[in-house]
């Protein structure tokens, strides 16, 4: 193994949204080879020429062997859910066969007059699901010939059937990845996974309680990225995919705190995910609805029942804010860069953004597919074969008093066509012509300050013509600067620097376009594209500084204006609470 290994943690529900399309774009740039071609192993991915750069999947798969000897590409990814998250999907997984199960019971000592039946529904699958299986078995005798998986792209994907991640999810996990936890029921309104104290004590150490896979919830943990680590020849550190509003930001917290005491010295960036409202781990506005809940409060009037319940939604988004805001806290205690995201005003009103395309703002698999396009965006360069800057060196570059940055996105980038080239694109961008911008995922980010540090990325451009031919430059009598310059890199470079984006910066660009055909949503198909067919091209901005100090601060000032006593007296005493608010406002103070 080459090293520069990454170890990627998903946690919590809309975590694991949002990795099922990050892994379906890794797919999407696999290459096979026959046993003619590459090593001789049929199977194997396919080097591409060092001359073509292409994703170095190393990175982030691992290569293993099914008990049939057929090579295997799997995540090296730890998932953690809830008890009820997913559907149709096996612990084991499909890779690696069936669990052996007894096929018969022997139920002659049982008293019968003892024994309760319970009678559960046979898991569904989705579809899609069904479809990729249907073509599996088609393909599964014939890898002699496979160039793609899948071949078959005329499926379409509907928005409302995704109720689960794992319906539209291609990629195999490897049977250590998938983690639930029984502790906790998914949707559940009675007892809801919705406030980070409830996740930081179950992942606590000196919880022994058996919560997920017959273990502690720290025990299943500690062993799975351990047994990660040392497959690794130089792991190159962790991304961290984690709903910052629910009780997983609390497991979050106590990832991060094992990770920077066994792991010191790798890198750790953390992208914490904020779901639309409906996703509390439950539908708060369901709740006002819900029969379990209306007979628990029989002994109310109609009207303070409703009063009851509203007031509970509201503790609930409260809890989201506090979560976020602890979350933040723990990155900066343990090292780490806090991302977050969000598709709204997660932090105050809760109104959705405008993007350059149609997306329903409460599908929580449309929601998750936009922040996917920008992690898998942001984060190409440093998987290509050609990589000169490292997950280490935006690190590190990343790195600031609050520990923060922010992610913004221009999806899709506008398209070439007849007499309009990439150059004239980067002029349009930089006079801000009205609908041509970056849209911010981090909630408040601002573009009027400049940042300290900008990582920059334009994927999709450089097969076809960048700057127009000498004949169009001269019947239009101007060159701009963009038309100078010899390729995309140095038109990406020059723009960062016309504009003062940053103050320091790194720009790469890529020749691979975001792969937005099936299972991704529908946003992008009105030029008649289907299936696996559909790319478009990105553009994304990661950065810190002035402007992010400003989010920050929001999220700071928000968790600071609350009371919070009452709901957390029974996890924080009074001098804890006090000193992580103090800490919080030192935080931002030392960068204003």
């Amino acid at each position: 193994m080459d090293g520069g290994e990454i170890i990627t943690l998903q946690l919590g529900n809309f975590s694991n949204f949002v990795g099922s399309h990050f892994w379906n774009a890794q797919e999407a740039w696999f290459e096979y080879s026959s046993q003619a071609e590459g090593d001789g192993q049929e199977g194997a991915l396919k080097q591409t020429s060092s001359q073509a750069p292409h994703v170095d999947h190393k990175h982030l798969f691992r290569v293993g062997e099914t008990p049939h000897g057929i090579l295997s590409y799997t995540p090296r990814v730890l998932v953690f859910d809830l008890n009820g998250s997913v559907r149709g999907l096996k612990q084991e997984g499909d890779l690696y066969g069936e669990l052996e199960l007894p096929t018969t019971i022997d139920s002659s000592s049982w008293d019968i007059n003892r024994v309760q039946v319970i009678h559960h529904q046979k898991d569904v699958q989705s579809n899609y699901m069904a479809h990729l299986a249907d073509i599996d078995q088609k393909i599964q005798s014939q890898l002699d010939q496979r160039k793609q998986p899948y071949v078959d792209d005329s499926f379409v994907v509907s928005s409302e059937d995704m109720s689960f991640w794992n319906y539209y999810m291609r990629t195999y996990l490897h049977p250590r990845s998938l983690n639930i936890i029984k502790a906790f029921n998914h949707h559940d309104p009675i007892k809801p996974f919705d406030a980070f104290w409830k996740g930081k004590d179950l992942i606590s150490p000196s919880n022994k309680t058996i919560s997920c896979k017959d273990l502690p919830l720290f025990d299943v943990l500690e062993d799975g990225i351990r047994w990660y680590m040392e497959e690794c020849n130089s792991s190159q550190g962790f991304q961290v995919f984690a709903d910052a509003d629910t009780g997983f930001s609390g497991i979050c917290a106590g990832v991060l705190e094992h990770l920077h005491d066994e792991y010191g010295r790798k890198g750790i960036l953390c992208f914490g995910l904020h779901s639309p409202e409906i996703s509390l781990g439950y539908d708060p506005d369901q709740e006002i609805s819900s029969q379990e809940l209306i007979a628990s409060h029989l002994d109310m009037e109609e009207d303070e029942r409703l009063t009851s319940l509203t007031q509970k939604k509201k503790q609930h988004q409260n809890n989201r804010l506090r979560s976020a805001a602890y979350l933040h806290y723990e990155c900066k205690n343990n090292s780490a860069v806090y991302v977050p995201l969000s598709t709204h005003d997660a932090f105050k009103s809760g109104s959705p953004h405008k993007y350059r395309f149609e997306m329903n703002s409460q599908n929580l698999y449309e929601v998750a597919a936009t922040m996917s396009a920008a992690i898998d965006t942001v984060t190409l360069p440093m998987r290509l074969s050609n990589a000169d800057f490292s997950f280490g060196h935006l690190i590190s570059s990343l790195n600031s008093q609050i520990q923060m940055a922010g992610l913004s996105m221009l999806l899709p980038f506008p398209n070439t066509g007849p007499n309009k080239y990439l150059s004239d694109v980067f002029a349009a961008l930089e006079s801000k012509e009205k609908g041509v911008s970056m849209v911010p995922l981090t909630p408040h980010l601002i573009n009027t300050k400049v940042p300290m540090f900008a990582s920059l990325c334009l994927r999709g451009f450089g097969d076809e013509p960048i700057t127009p031919p000498y004949e169009v430059m001269q019947a239009r009598q101007r060159a701009s600067k963009y038309d100078k310059c010899v390729d995309v890199d140095e038109m990406l470079q020059t723009y960062v620097a016309e504009t003062r984006i940053a103050d320091k910066f790194w720009a790469k660009s890529s020749l691979l376009p975001l792969a937005a055909g099936v299972p991704f949503p529908m946003f992008f198909n009105e030029h008649g594209l289907s299936g696996r067919k559909v790319s478009v091209p990105v553009m994304t901005s990661l950065e810190t500084g002035d402007n992010v100090w400003v989010v920050a601060k929001a999220l700071i000032d928000e968790f600071t204006s609350m009371r919070h006593k009452h709901v957390m007296s029974e996890y924080f005493d009074d001098e804890e609470l006090q000193h992580m608010i103090q800490q919080m406002q030192d935080m931002v103070s030392c960068d204003s």
